[in-house]
C-alpha cells in the first residue's frame, strides 16, 4: 500500500529548459552491505525494513547510464482553420513513439583509470515522442503510435515497459484521453534515450536508478524538482505500476549521495526515512583502498526467486522469520561497525549477510564461478558477499591489508581460465574493479 501519486510528488518549480538545451541527469550505482530483502514489500510493510548501502562509482565505463533526451518544439497549429478543421489536423498529425536498443559495445566493460557515474540522462523538448534504450543488448527498435502501445508497462516483459511506466507515473502522459490531444496541451513531445552497460540481473539496483534518473529529467522539463523523499516513494510506484514487486533500497542506494541507513516501521502506508552516516577522511580512504567489485560472469539466475521469497513469508515459514530477524539486527551491527570505524566488523557482518541471502535465494543456480571466488577471496578478505539479492551478478568484497587488486586479478583470471577448460561448463567473462563512495547530489543540469 502506497501514497496516492498526488500525495507525494512534491515539487519546487522553476523555469523549464529553453528549446534545444538539454537536461542531463547522472546518478551512481548502489552496493548493499546489510539488510536487503527486509525492504521488499509485503514484508517491509508486516517486518520493517533495515539497510544499510552505498552510492558508488565505479573504476571503468562497466554499468548502467541512462540517457533521456526529450526534444520538444511547438506543435504547427493553423490558427486560420475552424474549429471542425482543427480537429481533423490534429488526428491526422503524426504522433510515435520510437525505441531503439544500439548495438553491444563489450569495450565499455573493461578497466580505466577513471571513476565514473553509471546512469545518465539527456533530455531536450520535440513533436514526437522518442525512447531509446542501449546497453549490453542487440539492436532492436519499436514505433508506437497509440496511446494503447504505451499502457503496456505492466507486463514487465514488455520491451521499454519501465520507461513507458516513467511517462505515465510522472503524468508527462496520462492513461487516459487521446495522446495527440495530450501532447498538444504539453506542447511537443518527449526523447528518451536510455542505455545501460549493466548487464540485467548484476545486483546493482540498476532498473530502480535508471527509473529515479527518468523521473528526475521527466520533471526537470517540466520546470519541476522532486525532493529526496517523493523520489524515493515515485520510484516505488513506478515498479508496482510494473508488478515487478521492488522494495526502496536500490533508490536510497543510487540516488541518496554517500553512505546511507534506511529503514522503514512495520506499517501502512510505508514510510521510508534514511540517515546518512559519516565517516572520517582517513577512513573514506582505506575502506576505498580495499573495496573491490567484481562481476561473476553470470547474471542472477533464479527468475521466480522473489516471488518465491514472498510466498515462503506470506505463510510465515519460521526459518524465513528468523532470517529477517538477523537481517534487520545485522543492518544495525554494520552501522555501528561503519561508525566505529572498524573494518573488522563489517567484514564480519558483510560475510555474515551473504549467508542470509545465500539462504534466501537458490544455491543450486549459483553460477560456477560463486564458489571458486568464494574458496579464493575468503582467506584474503575481511568480509565478501554478492550484491543484491543474490545468485549472480557482481560479488563485493572488503581485503585485507596488503592484498593488492592485481592479486584479485589474478585469482580471477585463474577461475576464468579453469571454466573455460571444463568442456562441460559455459565460458565466463569476469572482471574486477574498484569502486568509489560517491558524494554527490543526483540533480538535473542544463546542457547546450
Amino acid at each position: 500500500m502506497l501514497h496516492p501519486i498526488s500525495s507525494y510528488s512534491i515539487y519546487k518549480n522553476y523555469d523549464p529548459p529553453p528549446m534545444n538545451v538539454w537536461v542531463v541527469v547522472t546518478a551512481p550505482v548502489r552496493i548493499d552491505l546489510a539488510g536487503g530483502w527486509s525492504d521488499t514489500p509485503p514484508i517491509a510493510y508486516e517486518h520493517g525494513g533495515k539497510v544499510v548501502n552505498l552510492a558508488v562509482k565505479i573504476d571503468g565505463k562497466v554499468g548502467q547510464y541512462i540517457t533521456n533526451h526529450f526534444e520538444q518544439r511547438e506543435c504547427k497549429r493553423d490558427h486560420t482553420n475552424s474549429r471542425q478543421n482543427k480537429a481533423t489536423s490534429m488526428r491526422k498529425s503524426t504522433t510515435y513513439i520510437k525505441v531503439t536498443i544500439l548495438p553491444e559495445k563489450p569495450e565499455l566493460l573493461s578497466l580505466c583509470n577513471c571513476h565514473v557515474r553509471l546512469s545518465s540522462c539527456f533530455i531536450r523538448k520535440s513533436r514526437e515522442i522518442i525512447l531509446t534504450t542501449s546497453g549490453l543488448s542487440s539492436y532492436n527498435s519499436q514505433t508506437i503510435t497509440s496511446l494503447s502501445e504505451i499502457l503496456t508497462y505492466s507486463d514487465p516483459t514488455t520491451r521499454f515497459a519501465l520507461l513507458k511506466a516513467c511517462l505515465i507515473c510522472s503524468e508527462v502522459i496520462c492513461e487516459t484521453g487521446d495522446l495527440n490531444e495530450q501532447l498538444e496541451k504539453f506542447g511537443g513531445g518527449v526523447e528518451i534515450v536510455a542505455r545501460s552497460d549493466v548487464p540485467q540481473g548484476s545486483g546493482l539496483g540498476v532498473s530502480s536508478i535508471l527509473a529515479g534518473t527518468l523521473l528526475i529529467a521527466l520533471a526537470a522539463l517540466r520546470g519541476r524538482v522532486y525532493d529526496s523523499e517523493s523520489l524515493i516513494y515515485a520510484v516505488l510506484k513506478v515498479e508496482q505500476m510494473m508488478t515487478t514487486g521492488g522494495g526502496w533500497q536500490d533508490q536510497v542506494g543510487g540516488l541518496i549521495p554517500g553512505i546511507k541507513y534506511g529503514y522503514s516501521e512495520a506499517k501502512a502506508p510505508l514510510t521510508v526515512s534514511w540517515t546518512q552516516i559519516p565517516i572520517s577522511p582517513s577512513f573514506l580512504q582505506t575502506f576505498e583502498s580495499r573495496l573491490v567489485l567484481i562481476y561473476t560472469g553470470k547474471s542472477r539466475l533464479a527468475k521466480n526467486l522473489l516471488n518465491t521469497v514472498i510466498e515462503r513469508w506470506r505463510v510465515r515459514d519460521a526459518d524465513l522469520v528468523k532470517v529477517f530477524d538477523q537481517l534487520t539486527r545485522e543492518a544495525e551491527s554494520v552501522v555501528e561497525g561503519l561508525r566505529s570505524e572498524s573494518l573488522t566488523k563489517i567484514g564480519t557482518y558483510l560475510s555474515s549477510y551473504h549467508s542470509l541471502k545465500h539462504f534466501l535465494s537458490s544455491p543450486n543456480n549459483e553460477p560456477p564461478t560463486i564458489p571458486a571466488l568464494l574458496a579464493s577471496l575468503n582467506p584474503l578478505s575481511h568480509g565478501l558477499a554478492l550484491c543484491g539479492a543474490g545468485g549472480g551478478g557482481f560479488l563485493f568484497a572488503l581485503l585485507k591489508e596488503g592484498i593488492r587488486i592485481e592479486d584479485i586479478q589474478e585469482i580471477v583470471k585463474r577461475i576464468e581460465n579453469d571454466i573455460k577448460g571444463n568442456e562441460c561448463t559455459e565460458s565466463v567473462n569476469m572482471n574486477v574493479y574498484r569502486v568509489q563512495i560517491d558524494f554527490e547530489e543526483v540533480i538535473a543540469k542544463w546542457e547546450q
